[in-house]
């Protein structure tokens, strides 16, 4: 995102665009059901999280479409258990029976409880139920959509028939979910995570590709900045001066530190225009209408949802390394047939991407003298038994049975990111996924590399 920023700048701001020209919007509901903080009240936390936003969206000019949007766990990919079972293995899940109701206020333990699918069913059914009773629409031809085990809509004349909404195919996430509205007119995804940005440029390509001129220019995210909420030295020295500088134990530090909740509008289209140009002109003529895909094979390699990542590669150093980085991943590349995804050698990108990174960055004096062509497999065993390197950065090397699985896991993300609804399923193909005998879906991490 940093890359973005300081490449494109005025693709960030802090306001909508003043032409009312979005007509859609699209709210991810799932992000909205964490942490109620200190709210008890069921009430509350509803206006707060999910009606009043609705309803100020729905009072804005042009605003057609509030599409309010929900996981659907019956179609989740399987890529994702492998991290969903980590973040649950960190809290012990509290039981819940399906049929059991609500309490009469928000229980102490409700970010663990979200983990137990039938309490979070419950919550999301309680939003759904109550939202079809409390927005307000501004028109009587504005619709709210609600997506979540099945997609309807409704409106303002018409709270009481719920209209059902055909889809192509069936989605889990609220992450793709928004594809389906993309002829929707110019849309607004209101989102906290950045994934949405990688996935909207992705969806930007797949609409110039296939000369779907009516969403380019019209897809916006609204994504969440935390800054860390700094004292200045002139209010500390008041406090001081006044009395109140003896008090600066631990709650006072998490007071002064605690983030700061800030938005910004990122402009996806002003991104695919302005960076486009310049990565076409290190691409192969075959990949240039793939080159946010390739952009975003190098998200998946820093880890997501659905791949684990490699210690200490970050966006930063790939945009560090990029010069040579992208060159080198483009030399494995192939198109998938069905859905025009990129996918890469592992072959390739173990010597060239990673090896290269490794030999050329970030252990550098460690593998002085290896040429390009050196085997990944050789240059781990060296940083494996270089006792330069503590031995809690060699224990966290990644193996190359741990790459190739990468590899495969990246190559599976990048066709979902971009076909959603043509993606194959994680088990259906090489992917590097596997399902245990207890039905556990997991990281495939037992084939060397090829």
């Amino acid at each position: 995102m940093q890359y973005f920023k300081e490449t494109c700048p005025r693709a960030f701001s802090t306001e909508l665009p003043s032409d009312n020209s979005i007509k859609t919007v699209f709210i991810d509901g799932q992000l909205l059901l964490q942490g109620p903080g200190a709210v008890k009240n069921w009430q509350t936390w509803l206006q707060t999280n999910y009606i009043r936003p609705i309803n100020r969206y729905l009072a804005r000019p042009g605003i057609d479409n509030v599409v309010l949007a929900f996981d659907d766990h019956t179609f989740t990919p399987l890529a994702k258990g492998p991290t969903q079972a980590k973040r649950r293995s960190r809290s012990e899940v509290p039981s819940w029976q399906p049929h059991r109701p609500l309490p009469e206020n928000i229980p102490d333990n409700y970010d663990t409880l979200l983990f137990n699918r039938d309490f979070k069913a419950r919550v999301i059914q309680f939003v759904v139920d109550n939202a079809l009773r409390q927005v307000r629409f501004s028109d009587a031809a504005q619709r709210l959509v609600i997506d979540y085990t099945e997609a309807f809509f409704f409106t303002r004349d018409n709270r009481d028939i719920i209209t059902p909404i055909q889809v192509k195919a069936n989605l889990g996430e609220c992450d793709v979910k928004f594809v389906r509205y993309l002829l929707w007119g110019p849309i607004l995804l209101a989102a906290v995570d950045s994934d949405y940005v990688v996935i909207a440029l992705c969806q930007l390509e797949k609409c110039a590709r296939e000369s779907r001129i009516d969403p380019v220019n019209a897809i916006y995210v609204r994504r969440l900045i935390l800054r860390e909420k700094q004292e200045s030295r002139q209010s500390r020295s008041k406090r001081v001066h006044e009395g109140e500088g003896c008090d600066e134990g631990p709650a006072r530090e998490r007071e002064i530190s605690r983030p700061r909740r800030e938005y910004e509008i990122v402009n996806c289209a002003a991104i695919f225009e302005q960076i486009r140009p310049r990565l076409v002109r290190f691409t192969p003529e075959h990949l240039h209408n793939s080159v946010f895909s390739l952009l975003s094979y190098f998200v998946a390699i820093c880890g997501c949802d659905f791949t684990k990542g490699i210690s200490w590669v970050t966006a930063k150093s790939i945009t560090k390394n990029f010069s040579y980085l992208w060159p080198a991943l483009c030399s494995g590349v192939t198109l998938d047939t069905a859905t025009d995804a990129p996918q890469v050698d592992a072959r390739t990108l173990a010597d060239k991407v990673v090896g290269g990174l490794w030999r050329q960055d970030q252990h550098r004096k460690s593998l002085g003298g290896l040429g390009s062509n050196t085997p990944f497999e050789s240059i781990y065993n060296r940083l494996l038994n270089d006792r330069a390197i503590s031995l809690f950065r060699r224990e966290r090397l990644i193996s190359p049975e741990e790459l190739h699985c990468l590899v495969r896991n990246c190559n599976w993300t990048v066709q979902y990111w971009l076909s959603p609804e043509k993606c194959p399923g994680a088990l259906d193909g090489p992917y590097g996924y596997r399902r245990e005998r207890n039905n556990k879906v997991v990281f495939d991490m037992q084939d060397p590399l090829p």
